[in-house]
């Protein structure tokens, strides 16, 4: 049944992901591919486990040594999620702006005004930001969430442009 239950829950997501490519830009490919290399390993690891669970019942281990078992792992996991939270954070950020796309590829932005640039490569965990010199800066996707990011030019957008005009009354 947890084999089954798998199957049907990677089946599900992979559905997901191919609506998400098909109303996709170039963006949302990596999104998706980033997305089904995570679900893999997390129905992989997670039919391990039950695996692991099923043999332990099997080989006569009562229930509370498997609860025992499993309190053992959920802390390994809780462990693990503090010791990565940071890395964690970024790639859940790089998610949401690979989904929502405030900026893209090629767009020109300033981050707080202290990095103006052009955006050259959005990865999971970081940006790629080209500034006028040539020099490339890695911005961690949190950091791009919790600025003022201001997008001041985007090839093949419309931005709208005020000008100002005196003319004397003669």
């Amino acid at each position: 049944f947890l084999v089954i239950f798998g199957i049907i829950a990677y089946l599900l997501f992979a559905a997901f992901i191919r609506d998400i490519k098909l109303r996709s830009k170039s963006q949302k490919e990596k999104l998706g591919k980033y997305l089904t290399t995570m679900l893999k390993n997390t129905i992989l690891v997670l039919v391990i486990l039950g695996i692991i669970l099923i043999f332990l019942s099997m080989l006569g281990f009562r229930y509370a040594d498997i609860f025992v078992f499993i309190f053992f792992i959920i802390f390994i996991f809780v462990i693990i999620l503090f010791i990565f939270y940071t890395p964690l954070k970024n790639a859940i950020s790089g998610i949401i702006i690979l989904s929502t796309e405030p900026f893209v590829e090629d767009d020109y932005i300033s981050v707080q005004n202290e990095i103006e640039g052009t955006v050259f490569n959005i990865k999971l965990l970081y940006t790629e930001i080209k500034d006028s010199r040539g020099k490339i800066n890695l911005i961690p996707n949190s950091k791009l969430l919790e600025k003022n990011v201001r997008v001041v030019s985007s090839p093949g957008k419309n931005f709208p442009v005020r000008v100002e005009v005196t003319v004397k009354s003669e």
